[in-house]
């Protein structure tokens, strides 16, 4: 049996996802003049072929985790928008996806600096999940874009529970927050953002974040009667 909350503590960030759902991509780069954007969304549906554990292209979630970005950094931090990071963003998975060979072919089409934020990305073979977590708190940038897309990844996960989706259960749910999302915090929480580009930002969207994390343990409480301890050393 699958019990909803009664309060949903994530439901603000429902409202502004709908509002980022919005941005359309392809218009949004045109008008920043952003070719390497356009060209990395081609690039991103050409490379992932593959369906997620929900049954819906694993294409959009990149997408996603772009508009994502561009609500929080772009409208509603007011700054400039990067092409080479949006680019790097859409081609965020595709190691993990198709393989590290790839990021070859991006450095043929892009330069280096898209490969290297797309390496970064990255959780390497042998990489512990903390070493990758303190790998992405060294950049500003890696941090915000690996808040959206846990952002995206772990509210998705909640959703489809509801939905009684068999992708997504309880076990899941606890394993994410457990291994994930309480280590990846306590690691972003301890580092100092004062005066960077990101920080207003990332602040906002680890709120958001930190919402989710609160929603997702208030499910496994009612559904198990369960208290999530924050176990992982850091």
């Amino acid at each position: 049996m699958r019990e909803k909350p009664l309060l949903l503590i994530a439901d603000s960030v429902r409202k502004k996802s709908i509002l980022w759902q919005q941005i359309r991509i392809t218009s949004f780069a045109k008008k920043m003049q952003g070719v390497a954007t356009l060209k990395a969304e081609k690039c991103c549906d050409t490379y992932h072929q593959t369906m997620r554990r929900d049954g819906s292209e694993y294409r959009k979630h990149p997408k996603r985790v772009l508009r994502a970005f561009i609500y929080y950094t772009v409208y509603n931090a007011k700054l400039a928008y990067e092409d080479q990071e949006g680019a790097s963003i859409l081609l965020h998975d595709v190691p993990e996806e198709v393989g590290l060979i790839t990021l070859i072919s991006i450095k043929e089409h892009y330069g280096q600096l898209i490969p290297i934020y797309v390496k970064m990305f990255t959780r390497m073979k042998g990489e512990s999940k903390i070493s990758y977590f303190k790998k992405i708190a060294q950049t500003d940038f890696l941090i915000m874009s690996k808040i959206c897309d846990m952002i995206d990844g772990f509210i998705g996960m909640l959703d489809e529970f509801y939905a009684k989706n068999l992708s997504s259960s309880k076990k899941r749910i606890e394993s994410y927050l457990t291994e994930k999302a309480f280590p990846f915090l306590e690691i972003i929480q301890k580092r100092n953002l004062t005066g960077l580009k990101y920080e207003k930002s990332i602040r906002e969207a680890l709120t958001d974040f930190s919402l989710i994390c609160q929603e997702a343990e208030e499910v496994l409480r009612i559904n198990s009667n369960k208290k999530i301890e924050r176990s992982q050393k850091v």
